[in-house]
């Protein structure tokens, strides 16, 4: 084996002194990759010959040095480990298409890799099976990254758990006084509220006929496997989860309802609707983006693409689609009832838990978790009964690469919040 030029000179040294420097080496570069020693970046040595550390060192130890096999071994377990994780971090790289601006920026990612890696491990022994986590594409953010991409405002409730509408100030709703009220029509007056008649006038259509993908468990939902049914997009680090669930579910009613796929604006919302309450990437409410929706219509993703963050430009395009007749939708019974209409329930979860971030597959659970705190905006698509359950199948805007199902998470009842805050609405 050839031994990289950055250690030849150790291994090639002699006696006591080269047996103890390549010991030293070898100790301080797995240390480093395992994350045991801090370092500057300029100190770290290169990844690749930290393999060739670990098959060489047994070589320079001298017969009869005991003690030092033993410490070699150890060492040599700790590269092999550390390559492993290298190993891992790389594939991660690549699967995800990740690329990082220097050196320095990949060690970090690498340090909150490894980190991920070790809480996926608990949750994992934690879990009873019904939920599964691992690796996605947010296995590279740290926590404190994750949790600020969670900006929905809808977190204040009263204290029997009702339903509190904002009707705040333009611009920055949460600075300064607010006033709140709980009328259901989301803050319109109350003959934008849906008649019965127009609630059951849904239609329906074969490309929807059952819940999941998994096929016709329940009796509501959408067929995510179907060509018809939107891609889910994904925010990246700006906070315009609102924008994203309220656009999804206005393609997904679009689909179903007029057969044809639209791709809209998120972007549009981001940097026009602050006159109506909502901050650009420092979240949103439904209220406001609807009222923004039916009052201006909403254009397509082609002529205002979306580029995560606020452009402080506010240009008028022409709309392609507009919404009316919104409303609370409160309960599990009229949820459950709207969804068996296909309809596609606009809904805010608390998803500040790091359990969220590594969700691989499976029912969501997340122990001790607020249903008051709501911070992420979705919409539920689906549903099934199980074991006494009502289980809601929710897309995220977290792209295709993380959850079940090309972005998709699954979670039961009203935890997290999720029937908390829950609004449905018709295509103008």
């Amino acid at each position: 084996m050839v031994v990289p030029k950055v250690i030849s000179p150790l291994v090639e040294m002699s006696g006591t002194r080269g047996t103890l420097l390549v010991l030293f080496s070898a100790l301080y570069a797995s240390a480093v990759i395992l994350g045991t020693v801090n370092a500057a970046p300029q100190e770290i040595p290169g990844f690749g010959f930290a393999r060739a550390f670990g098959n060489r060192i047994r070589e320079q130890i001298p017969t009869g040095f005991s003690i030092a096999r033993t410490f070699g071994d150890t060492i040599k377990d700790q590269i092999d480990m550390a390559t492993r994780l290298l190993e891992q971090f790389e594939a991660f790289i690549f699967k995800y298409g990740k690329s990082y601006a220097s050196t320095a920026e990949k060690l970090m990612r690498f340090e909150i890799f490894k980190d991920n890696l070790k809480f996926i491990d608990l949750m994992n022994a934690r879990s009873d099976g019904s939920v599964t986590y691992g690796v996605n594409s947010l296995a590279d953010m740290s926590y404190e990254e994750f949790k600020a991409r969670n900006r929905y405002r809808g977190g204040n409730r009263t204290t029997d758990g009702a339903e509190r509408v904002r009707r705040d100030a333009p611009k920055r709703w949460f600075t300064g006084q607010r006033t709140y009220f709980d009328d259901e029509s989301g803050g319109r007056l109350a003959g934008n509220k849906r008649s019965r008649e127009d609630f059951e006038s849904g239609g329906n259509s074969s490309m929807y006929a059952g819940s999941f993908d998994r096929g016709k468990i329940g009796k509501g939902g959408f067929d995510l496997t179907s060509p018809l049914y939107p891609e889910c997009k994904d925010q990246k680090t700006c906070g315009s989860c609102y924008a994203f669930a309220v656009v999804g579910a206005i393609e997904i009613l679009y689909a179903k309802q007029r057969r044809k796929i639209l791709d809209l604006s998120e972007q549009e919302i981001v940097d026009c609707s602050q006159p109506f309450g909502n901050d650009g990437c420092d979240g949103g409410l439904f209220n406001h983006t609807l009222n923004f929706i039916q009052n201006r219509s909403l254009t397509s993703e082609s002529q205002s693409p979306y580029v995560a963050k606020e452009t402080k430009k506010c240009k008028r395009f022409k709309g392609v689609v507009s919404i009316k007749n919104w409303s609370s939708v409160k309960g599990r019974a009229n949820m459950v009832a709207a969804l068996r209409k296909g309809k596609a329930l606009l809904a805010a979860v608390n998803a500040g838990s790091r359990a969220f971030q590594v969700y691989k597959k499976g029912v969501m659970k997340v122990p001790d978790c607020d249903p008051n705190g709501l911070n992420h905006a979705v919409v539920i698509v689906g549903f099934r009964l199980e074991k006494g359950k009502t289980i809601y199948d929710v897309r995220n805007s977290w792209g295709t690469k993380w959850g079940e199902r090309n972005g998709h998470f699954q979670i039961a009842n009203n935890d997290c919040g999720i029937e908390m805050d829950v609004v449905e609405f018709d295509l103008a």
